[in-house]
């Protein structure tokens, strides 16, 4: 991966644009990113970081530093970075959340994190080339393939952070475990030895569920064969229960032939019982019937005639409602005579209705005339009324159209003078706008004021605790170069050289103070006073940005204190309200100016159209008038002798009666006509049914229940007499002959003591056979549980002995190391071997790194496995990585990142990594190790990758020409250099 081209805005205390040229940086392999503490060296870093994965690259840095507080509101934060990858040319640009101002109003709103990732055609064009995502779950997805390293392995092998390594040099195995485990990704061993272990607790109670199972199927099997566990011999218990239930169902057999029999003999005394009393009964009932068969005989004559009466009642019925029906016709015919007019035959009486209905039609129009001459008069009076109350309204109109003019004049005036009253409008808006922003300053100011005094108390403080911290620095080096002396004598060894004179003998060696001060309180105390004396200037520069602040809103409010500025912004805030008033009535008078020409429109309008109905209704009324002087002339005429409507009832009542004359002329010859028919029928029925007359007819009829009960008494006799004959065909019954006595008594008791030594012996078989059945069942889940015992030891034991070996828990894991320890111990031995690659050249040969699968002296964890130790040539020890100074620290964990990086590239597929960049730690350095430390940095940038310095040691400066210059101005705002 190379770095080519960063810009940002608006990030950490960097309130610009800025854009960083990597590929002009990178051409002399070695570059410098200088600056003073504070003044946004590793904000650049975190800038790279973030742009690519959307976070920081410290692990306790939060993304709120990122939008820089000295920016302008509304400029928008944002990373843009170019960069090469195997798969090609890429440029991403991020912009983190944010607040901006709103557009309207007052305070701001929340902007949310943006990313887009284009893919380049040309390194040169950067704003033209192929959008790949916009969205930030995608985008961080798309990084991770492309880079092939996720943040935290390109933290360990782009960008070493500050003070990074050297905890991870000091940290215990476990945690050095936990990182290694994120970079090398061997959380999958971790999961297969939770899922062995997870499996061997499973097969161990899958095994122990089975001996529970077989120890429940013997119980049962002891329990159902009624013998001891310990005794149990299925083949026996099976030859045993079977011979049982054939004993069994042999003697069921046998009562069952013995109680059948019984059966039989008790049927036949019951059958011959029943037929004896079958007999008896038949004798009964053939007396019986003998008995009543005269009377059936009768009841079958009667019933004969009956039924021939029936055939001729419908012909009698209809010659009598014919002669009825003749009766009722002749006596309408009659009335209809004295009503028709005198001597009109029925032969004529059509004509004479056509012509009486021909007089009707020509008389009935004229009586519809005469009758709506009323409404019509009634309709022309109301014609006129509307013509007077429309022209009292078309004047009405007219007046108020007339009056237009004036009014619309006076409301223009009113108008004119209050648009003259709005014109100030402007001046007082920005009036208000300008006592509004210096009452805001006015506020700041006070509650600025306030900050500034608390923080020249802090100022003191930090001064104090600076000057505080120097002095104990200085006390303690003054002290230990004062017992220099005793602390080298501390080191000799009788019969070595001593490291000053020479000499292998040491007669007098100093003595060290009980109280002399060993290099790591130096370093810490020079560390602490290193920390006060940048919490003072930090402090005092932020002091000095808040006096600023503070004269400079000052200014803003010009000069007025709280009380001043809420009193003006009031008084111009007043006079704009009461010219909001004005406003209110300009709005309302132009609506009236509005109202009046729209209502001119309308009386216009209105009086046109009410010219134009005028002129219609006076045509209608005209027309009316002439119409119904001429239909009530035509009426007049008509009804000179008579009333129209008196001779149209007139000649309506003498239509209707020669139209009954007529009617019932016709229906009495039809009434003649049916009754010489139906009295024709009935005589020719009487003759061919043998009655002498229709009184013989009435006297024959039955009525239909009479007529049904007698029927019924015949067929029941009837059926009565052929069961009887059928009875005494049955065979069992024609061949008694009265006197048999069977003994159903004896048959019973036999029948019943055969059926209970029957049910003895189904009992004692349902028992053998119930006992059977449990035995062979227990048995079969006997040998279910014995193979499933076997099957279950079978399956867990190699899983039990997998996980005892993963998990360090079995003898056999002699090293008592886990399976996911020990794969991160072989990756841990290759990054060692790297580092110790650089380290002895770094070290001049002194120092190397050492891996052990033993837990750490320091270390509480049992099994460990990753021990990390420094073996010292100079004494021939191992020294535990804590025990090194500052500068040794730097340079063994600087090797130890870029043994790691190696290794990380190659686990990650050969990732090609050209730019690098070491975060501080060369201030510790003495010149001969820092020569030896640039001279390896340098071998990375002989080999294409370019490798940038974050630091502000002044010696880095005279060694790397080309650098990133820092700088902060004195209102905290950071601004920064590219020199290539």
């Amino acid at each position: 991966m190379r770095l080519y081209r960063l810009e940002l805005q608006a990030i950490g205390p960097f309130a610009g644009h800025h854009a960083i040229d990597f590929a002009a940086l990178g051409r002399s392999g070695l570059f410098l990113l200088e600056g003073p503490t504070g003044a946004g060296k590793s904000t650049v870093i975190d800038a790279v970081v973030f742009a690519l994965y959307g976070d920081l690259a410290g692990a306790e840095s939060s993304k709120q530093r990122l939008h820089s507080h000295h920016a302008e509101p509304g400029v928008e934060p944002f990373v843009d970075l170019v960069f090469e990858v195997e798969a090609g040319l890429f440029r991403i640009r991020r912009s983190p959340a944010h607040e901006r101002p709103k557009k309207r109003g007052t305070g701001t709103t929340p902007v949310n994190a943006t990313v887009t990732l284009t893919r380049l055609h040309d390194v040169d064009r950067p704003d033209h080339g192929d959008v790949v995502s916009t969205s930030n779950q995608e985008a961080g997805d798309e990084i991770g393939h492309l880079v092939g390293l996720n943040r935290t392995q390109f933290l360990q092998t782009v960008v070493l952070p500050q003070g990074e390594f050297a905890t991870f040099l000091r940290s215990s195995g476990e945690d050095r475990k936990k990182l290694l485990e994120k970079i090398f990704r061997t959380h999958v061993y971790e999961r297969i030895t939770v899922e062995l272990v997870d499996r061997r607790r499973a097969a161990m109670q899958a095994t122990e569920a089975a001996r529970t199972e077989l120890a429940t199927a013997a119980r049962v099997v002891a329990e159902v064969a009624e013998v001891d566990v310990e005794a149990i011999d299925p083949a026996a218990l099976t030859a045993e229960v079977d011979q049982r239930h054939v004993e069994a169902m042999a003697t069921v057999q046998a009562a069952t032939a013995v109680l059948d029999a019984a059966r039989r003999t008790l049927s036949d005394a019951e059958a011959t019982v029943a037929a004896l009393a079958r007999r008896a009964d038949l004798v009964r009932r053939t007396a019986r019937l003998e008995t009543e068969r005269p009377a059936i005989e009768q009841a079958v004559e009667r019933i004969g005639v009956a039924r021939r009466a029936a055939l001729v009642v419908p012909y009698r019925d209809s010659a009598r409602a014919a002669a009825a029906e003749l009766e009722r016709t002749v006596a309408l015919h009659r009335a209809a005579v004295e009503q028709a007019p005198t001597g009109l035959d029925p032969a004529d009486c059509d004509a004479e209705v056509d012509r009486l209905t021909a007089e009707l039609r020509d008389l009935t129009d004229l009586a519809r005339l005469e009758a709506g001459l009323a409404d019509r008069q009634s309709a022309l009076d109301e014609h006129h009324d509307r013509r007077a109350q429309m022209a009292d309204r078309r004047a009405e109109k007219a007046d108020q159209l007339a009056g237009q003019p004036a009014r619309r004049a006076e409301v223009d005036t009113r108008l004119t003078a209050l648009r003259a009253r709005l014109a100030h409008r402007g001046a007082l808006e920005a009036a208000v706008g300008q006592a509004e922003a210096g009452l805001l300053a006015a506020r700041d100011a006070e509650a600025a004021e306030t900050e500034l005094l608390q923080r020249a108390d802090l100022v003191k403080e930090l001064h104090g605790n600076a000057a505080s911290a120097l002095q104990i620095h200085t006390e303690l080096r003054l002290a230990r170069i004062d017992g220099m002396a005793g602390e080298l004598a501390s080191r000799l060894v009788v019969g070595e050289s001593c490291m000053v004179c020479g000499s292998d003998s040491h007669p007098h060696p100093a003595r060290r103070g009980a109280d002399h001060p060993d290099e790591q309180a130096v370093d810490v105390a020079e560390r602490r006073a290193r920390d006060a004396e940048t919490s003072f200037e930090e402090a005092r520069t932020a002091h000095v940005v808040l006096e600023q602040q503070v004269a400079h809103l000052r200014d803003r409010a010009g000069g007025l204190d709280v009380a001043a500025a809420t009193a003006h912004r009031d008084s111009a805030t007043a006079a704009l309200t009461a010219l909001d008033e004005v406003q209110a009535d300009h709005d309302d008078t132009v609506a009236e100016l509005e109202q009046v020409d729209a209502d001119t429109e309308t009386f216009r309008a209105l009086t046109a159209e009410l010219d134009s109905r005028l002129a219609t209704l006076d045509e209608q009324i005209r027309h009316s008038a002439e119409s119904l002087a001429a239909d009530r002339t035509l009426v007049d005429a008509a009804a000179a002798t008579e009333p129209i409507v008196s001779t149209v009832e007139r000649l309506q009542a003498e239509r209707e009666a020669v139209r009954r004359l007529r009617d019932t002329a016709a229906a009495r010859t039809s009434a003649e006509r049916s009754d010489a028919i139906a009295a024709g029928d009935l005589e020719a029925r009487l003759v061919e049914h043998h009655f002498a007359s229709v009184d013989d007819v009435d006297r024959s009829t039955l009525a239909t229940p009479d007529l049904e009960r007698l029927e019924h008494q015949v067929t029941t006799h009837r059926e009565d007499q052929a069961r009887v004959e059928e009875g005494w065909a049955d065979p069992s019954v024609a061949a008694l002959i009265g006197d048999e006595q069977p003994d159903v008594a004896g048959a019973t008791a036999a029948c019943d003591a055969a059926a209970a030594e029957h049910e003895a012996a189904v009992g004692l078989a349902r028992v053998a056979d119930r006992r059977r059945t449990q035995v062979l069942g227990a048995l079969t889940a006997l040998t279910a549980a014995t193979a499933a015992l076997v099957e279950a030891e079978a399956d867990a034991a190699a899983v039990i002995r997998l996980a005892g070996l993963a998990d360090a828990s079995s003898p056999e894991n002699l090293k008592k190391l886990t399976l996911g320890t020990y794969v991160l111990l072989r990756r841990f031995v290759e990054v060692v071997d790297a580092a110790n690659a650089r380290l002895g050249a770094m070290s001049d040969g002194r120092y190397q790194l050492r891996v052990a699968d033993e837990r750490e002296k320091s270390s509480s964890g049992r099994r460990t496995g990753l021990a990390l130790s420094v073996l010292d040539a100079d004494t021939g020890r191992e020294r535990e990585p804590r025990t090194l100074s500052g500068g040794e620290t730097f340079y063994v964990s600087l090797c130890l990142a870029l043994g790691l990086a190696d290794v990380v590239s190659a686990e990650s597929g050969g990732v090609r990594l050209d730019t690098l960049f070491v975060d501080e730690g060369f201030g510790s350095l003495d010149p001969q190790t820092l020569d030896a430390v640039m001279a390896e940095l340098g071998h990375l940038a002989a080999n294409g990758r370019a490798v940038g310095l974050v630091s502000h040691v002044e010696e880095l400066k005279q060694r790397v020409a080309d650098r990133i210059e820092v700088r902060r101005a004195a209102d905290g705002v950071s601004t920064l250099d590219v020199l290539a």
